[in-house]
């Protein structure tokens, strides 16, 4: 008995035993798309015939894809031009121009395709033959056993051609343990119940133009090659589609700093990226691993800091068991708990309550470390350099912790290399810690452990209409953990005293 691949269930009360036995003989094959289209059935309704093969040919995929990059903020240099040059941000002023960079990470799953479908009951639109990943360059490759079931698709010879499909999806999971997001339209979804996260959308993916399911690319060798393709609407390398691609370049980004370099411990479920936001007009994040970037509209840039920022929240909120979204964004006036009401809105120049600070000081931090040395303002090599303190110019207080940027600042001189002494009133401080960034997550995750109770659950039982303004959640709480003899004085050399 030949071995066939059953493209649809069969009910255990129809088996036989001999066809139990036969079906274990079989040799394994590749997984078939769960989801492909229903059997094939006549205008009456009546099931078309079985038209079952087994024919089957180890082959290589090839191709090439590439996206345009407008992001302000990133690591460009993480991915090549068509050219094979390191990229680079270009600065055009006009969403017309084009700057093509490697889809770097992105999934591209490969398919046979059936170009009979319809013609019998194993003749399916697609079924997956398996996974692989676009590398630095742009390219792609897969090799691996590709195996026709529609005996429609074949004349009998052994030379028959293949019918490949390949997909490219802005996701990458093929590392679960160290890091796994996707980029994913939310397709209006979650107006109405945004932050109950009871929503999802679907994943950006696209065909390859050089082999779709609907046009596929013909072999009767052991190689396919489909080309180059983009990742964006047909013609138009701004469209939304392209931006999703921008949006998805940043989460590489981070996730390759932080996880992947660093060695952070990701330990999550997959991290959602949504493109476009349906709610509000600013990028925000979700303790559940969601977070949501704004469509910029006409204006074809994208703010590349924007989904790091909001993954360096995420990074928080895993270190205190899924919360410390909501904060309270009140002007502090006397840090006596006192709320004016009439300046409630987040700001980096207004004095706000410590844990907002913090929070929102933290992710800044996250895209610091993760943009550090890439030329841009997010980085913390400039941030280090401005020498702008809101806070406290030229001194030393207690006042910075209550300045989102202040708090970066301080976070980025514990992190980096020691760095040059200042003087601030009579004394010299100096930068001389350089904390590793697993370090500071562990000790991030010791402020929620030896937080009190009571405030603990106050950040717990806090939601949007009742905002923590815990103060034990700031950046001296931390202060007090990371618990290093030089990082009294790294924190003065930034001008924050947190009382010790």
């Amino acid at each position: 008995m030949a071995c066939r691949l059953l493209k649809q269930p069969v009910p255990m009360k129809h088996i036989s035993f001999s066809l139990l036995v036969a079906l274990s003989a079989c040799v394994d094959q590749p997984a078939v798309d769960t989801h492909a289209e229903p059997l094939a059935q006549t205008q009456d309704g009546t099931p078309v015939g079985p038209s079952y093969t087994n024919f089957c040919r180890t082959v290589t995929v090839t191709g090439s894809v590439f996206y345009n990059d407008l992001r302000t903020h990133g690591r460009f240099t993480l991915r090549a031009k068509p050219d094979g040059t390191d990229g680079t941000r270009e600065s055009f002023g006009s969403g017309d121009n084009v700057n093509y960079l490697a889809l770097r990470d992105a999934q591209v799953d490969i398919y046979e395709a059936d170009l009979s479908y319809g013609s019998g009951a194993s003749c399916f639109a697609t079924a997956l033959m398996g996974t692989t990943t676009v590398e630095r360059d742009g390219t792609f490759s897969w090799t691996g056993q590709v195996c026709e079931t529609c005996g429609a698709d074949l004349d009998g010879g052994q030379n028959d051609d293949l019918s490949i499909a390949a997909k490219i999806s802005l996701r990458n999971c093929d590392d679960a343990n160290t890091r796994c997001f996707s980029v994913r339209d939310p397709n209006g979804a979650g107006v109405s119940n945004h932050f109950d996260d009871n929503w999802d959308g679907t994943t950006w993916s696209r065909w390859h133009a050089g082999a779709s399911s609907t046009s596929p690319k013909r072999i009767g060798g052991t190689s396919a090659n489909a080309g180059t393709d983009y990742f964006q609407a047909t013609g138009n390398p701004t469209s939304q589609a392209a931006r999703a691609a921008n949006v998805f370049a940043s989460m590489v980004d981070v996730t390759r700093k932080v996880h992947v370099q660093i060695g952070v411990p990701f330990g999550q479920p997959e991290v959602a990226a949504y493109f476009p936001n349906v709610i509000g007009g600013i990028a925000h994040s979700h303790e559940s691993g969601r977070l949501c970037v704004t469509d910029p509209g006409s204006n074809a840039w994208i703010d590349g800091s924007e989904p790091i920022h909001e993954y360096g929240h995420l990074v928080h909120y895993w270190a205190w068991d899924d919360h410390g979204k909501w904060v309270s964004y009140c002007y502090d006036d006397n840090h006596d708990g006192i709320e004016n009401n009439n300046e409630c809105a987040e700001s980096y120049s207004q004095e706000e309550y410590a844990n907002a600070a913090f929070k929102e000081g933290w992710a800044d931090f996250i895209a610091g470390v993760t943009l550090d040395g890439t030329g841009s303002s997010k980085g913390c090599d400039a941030m280090e350099a401005d020498g702008n303190l809101l806070g406290c110019p030229g001194c030393v207080s207690e006042t910075g912790r209550h300045f989102f940027r202040d708090v970066t600042r301080v976070l980025c001189d514990v992190w980096d290399e020691p760095g040059e002494c200042v003087q601030r009133g009579n004394a010299v401080y100096c930068d001389n810690t350089d904390e590793t960034l697993v370090t500071m997550v562990n000790d991030l995750e010791d402020v929620w452990a030896h937080a009190n109770a009571d405030d603990r659950r106050e950040v717990e039982t806090a939601d949007e209409n009742h905002p923590a303004i815990v103060s034990t959640f700031g950046i001296c709480t931390l202060f007090d953990e990371l618990g290093d003899s030089g990082i009294s004085t790294t924190f003065k050399a930034s001008g924050l005293d947190c009382g010790s």
